[in-house]
């Protein structure tokens, strides 16, 4: 379709929104296929209905990404007045999805008061939108201390803030299946790598049988990252403890790309381990 033509439908549709719910439905989708040329359709729709807006048309809007921004302010005034519960979930999603931060007030003002899902599509939204909802920071480390998990959210919005990067640490030394995987994705290549393997490495050694276990699973998410943590592993093979030999053997056997030093120290302890298991599960890697 030529500029004209597009423009042309886009009107049309835009007509349509305002009739029958078969023919906005229609038109919805139609808009979609326009991208960007129907963003000005979907925000005069907003604007100009009596009714509430379908979801259909939160989710449009959604689907268009950043290239919709502008339609912000209309979604903002759709939802005006509402409270956390009466707000359409996919008017919070596509908030965040247009990643305007003239939303950021409102979604933070939603937050308190929203139940458990609700309350996960805004703050997932918050974190859509990035840097500029900063201000939700102090916020999320508190529900991240309730068991709430915020992780991913904190992550995004502000990685290097030092608050952050202990929630983050927290959180991967919390020994919680996918947490401790959540926030490597973050410490990874932030400024705490250094000190988060370094504590790591140190825990390894704890006089905790149970924290020297737990650090050895947690060596096996970021060993790929960091293979050095082959050769530590490798010296757990004497722990007098059979479960922290067990993981760590575990953790080797899944290796691929092995020290010399640590595969030779594996196929020892596969022949001479004083326990079944940890040999076994040492010998699973020949």
């Amino acid at each position: 379709l030529s500029a004209w033509q597009r423009r042309l439908l886009a009107s049309s549709c835009n007509a349509a929104l305002r009739r029958e719910f078969f023919d906005r439905d229609v038109a919805v989708l139609a808009i979609c296929a326009l991208g960007p040329d129907g963003i000005g359709a979907l925000d005069g729709c907003l604007r100009g209905l009596e009714q509430a807006p379908d979801d259909l048309v939160f989710l449009a809007i959604g689907n268009m990404g950043p290239d919709a921004a502008r339609a912000a302010p209309a979604i903002l005034e759709a939802i005006e007045g509402d409270t956390a519960a009466d707000v359409p979930e996919r008017a919070v999603v596509a908030l965040g999805r247009i990643r305007n931060p003239v939303a950021v007030p409102r979604l933070i003002e939603l937050l308190p008061e929203a139940h458990f899902m609700r309350a996960r599509a805004i703050i997932d939204a918050l974190a859509e939108i990035g840097p500029e909802s900063a201000d939700i920071v102090p916020l999320l480390i508190r529900l991240n201390r309730t068991g709430f998990t915020t992780i991913n959210a904190l992550g995004r919005i502000a990685p290097h803030d030092p608050e952050v990067v202990v929630a983050l640490q927290d959180a991967f030394f919390a020994d919680r299946p996918g947490l401790t995987d959540e926030a490597w994705t973050w410490l990874r290549t932030g400024p705490a790598r250094a000190d988060t393997i370094a504590t790591l490495r140190t825990r390894l050694h704890s006089t905790d049988a149970d924290q020297r276990a737990r650090a050895a699973w947690t060596a096996g998410i970021v060993i790929t990252d960091e293979p050095s943590l082959a050769r530590d592993l490798a010296s757990a093979l004497d722990d007098e403890d059979a479960l922290v030999r067990y993981a760590v053997a575990h953790v080797l056997a899944g290796v691929k790309d092995m020290p010399p030093q640590a595969a030779a120290r594996l196929r020892e302890a596969a022949a001479n381990d004083p326990d079944p298991v940890v040999r076994a599960v040492a010998a699973s890697r020949e």
